[in-house]
């Protein structure tokens, strides 16, 4: 999968509906990687939802509990990436930016979110984060396509499902490779 987005680590996945950011996202980490997610939604719903078992999960809310992260709390989001991908390639997905917006000036939020790709640019890992254009006024997204570069969450899904297809041949291949030069190595009485 491509990775050179840009040198600070974050991509704008720019989605509409249907919905396939948590797809792509989950996509991307089904090799086990390192992974966050950051969400809107109840993270017990995004797990059974998107059949997401291997991430750290906060969930971006008001009310009070364990793995939460207040939408006013820029700063606590940035520590807890800190925190979980310490020396550790990660793989972030934000899903929520319009919401933080609703608590929070751009300026801080974009510079949120640059600090969270210098953080991950030290691992080697990145922030995909969640974007819908309708969402937005015209001069906001023009802001957000100035600091980062974006993908469409289908090509990303398109992508790495025709990678799976590509490892997935080559395992067939291996297999049957594997059967014959078996069967050509037993001896029969």
């Amino acid at each position: 999968m491509r990775t050179d987005y840009t040198d600070r680590n974050v991509v704008m996945m720019v989605e509409g509906y249907p919905r396939l950011g948590f797809k792509a996202f989950g996509d991307m980490i089904s090799d086990g990687v390192s992974s966050i997610c950051i969400s809107r939604l109840h993270p017990e719903y995004v797990a059974e939802k998107f059949s997401l078992t291997g991430p750290k999960f906060y969930w971006l809310t008001g009310n009070k509990g364990d793995d939460v992260v207040s939408p006013k709390s820029l700063s606590h989001i940035v520590k807890s990436v800190k925190k979980d991908s310490k020396g550790k390639r990660t793989i972030v997905f934000l899903d929520g930016l319009e919401y933080l917006l609703l608590w929070n000036d751009m300026k801080k939020v974009l510079s949120c979110l640059d600090e969270i790709g210098n953080i991950l640019k030290a691992c080697g890992g990145l922030l995909y984060v969640s974007i819908d254009p309708l969402a937005f006024e015209q001069k906001d997204l023009e802001r957000i396509w100035s600091m980062f570069p974006r993908i469409e969450a289908s090509e990303i899904v398109k992508e790495l499902t025709q990678q799976n297809a590509s490892v997935s041949q080559s395992n067939a291949h291996l297999e049957i490779s594997g059967r014959s030069a078996s069967k050509g190595l037993t001896a029969s009485p």
